[in-house]
């Protein structure tokens, strides 16, 4: 992965966009390759803008083969409506363009093989991107259309099935097109990138579930006053089994005890979150507070 900082946003380019922008070139394919990857930024560049009009920061962006990702700060914790209209602006930017190259591409003195070949790449993006299944774009619409009544995480849950229907249907068509003499490699490429993205974002969607629920400043400001709740935690305990058992409205501090109830640190309600980001729900309460 390649990582470079734009304007204070961590931008990491996936390792797959210049080995395919290489291959392009060898072939090449120059002035092709870069209009796809034209079409790419813009599609980033939607989402960032969308983002800034709801006054939510973007953290980091990975651009991928198919589109890419963006980190929104505080996205988790916003209107399920604003995470799709954010979601949106990237295939719709997409659409856009691909009005504007076949309505007004044919009267500007343009090459007109290049154009076609930028209406196309935009046209694909868009098409691809809308397909409701995590980690595309249409998927984060389809979580937040669900969210409100199954939660975050159920909603992340079943978009991110769809997501993997999608990269199995990829792969059977790859298949089917390499029957018929046609190989095309970059669907297989596409359909692993989709497979191995759905889980991490079911499990993000969780953490931000989990994230809203332990939003004890807005609580406590609304209530002025809150009981602090303490848990004793064997080391070999989750974060995500610890997670379940914090109450809305308590404060907690987490006592981590060893096997003779000694105490082998304490942990806090904070701690526990950035452990849930970096760790992930499956890691031990050990290994957070051995970091």
């Amino acid at each position: 992965m390649i990582a470079l900082r734009i304007a204070g946003t961590r931008v990491t380019l996936n390792l797959w966009v210049p080995v395919a922008l290489a291959g392009a070139y060898a072939l090449g394919l120059g002035p092709e390759a870069a209009l796809v990857a034209l079409a790419l930024a813009t599609h980033e560049l939607a989402h960032i803008v969308v983002a800034a009009a709801y006054e939510l920061d973007v953290d980091e962006v990975e651009i991928l083969p198919f589109g890419g990702r963006a980190r929104v700060v505080g996205l988790e914790l916003a209107d399920p409506g604003v995470e799709a209209m954010v979601a949106l602006a990237g295939p719709l930017n997409n659409l856009v363009l691909y009005a504007v190259s076949v309505e007004l591409g044919p009267r500007l003195p343009l090459d007109p093989h290049l154009l076609r070949v930028f209406a196309g790449a935009n046209l694909s993006l868009a098409l691809f991107n809308l397909v409701p299944g995590l980690p595309l774009d249409g998927g984060r619409v389809l979580k937040a259309l669900l969210e409100p009544t199954r939660g975050a995480s159920a909603a992340a849950a079943a978009a991110a099935k769809v997501g993997r229907a999608a990269a199995v249907a990829m792969c059977g068509a790859g298949v089917a097109l390499a029957g018929f003499g046609l190989a095309v490699p970059g669907v297989f490429v596409l359909a692993y990138l989709v497979w191995t993205r759905a889980v991490p974002e079911r499990w993000e969607a969780a953490m931000a579930e989990q994230r809203r629920r332990l939003r004890r400043g807005d609580v406590l400001r609304r209530h002025g006053v809150l009981p602090v709740r303490t848990l004793a935690a064997h080391p070999d305990v989750t974060l995500g089994q610890l997670a379940r058992r914090l109450a809305p409205r308590r404060v907690h501090v987490i006592v981590v005890a060893g096997r003779d109830l000694e105490v082998l640190g304490v942990v806090d309600e904070q701690a526990l979150l950035e452990g849930l980001r970096t760790l992930g729900p499956r890691a031990t309460v050990a290994e957070l507070i051995r970091r």
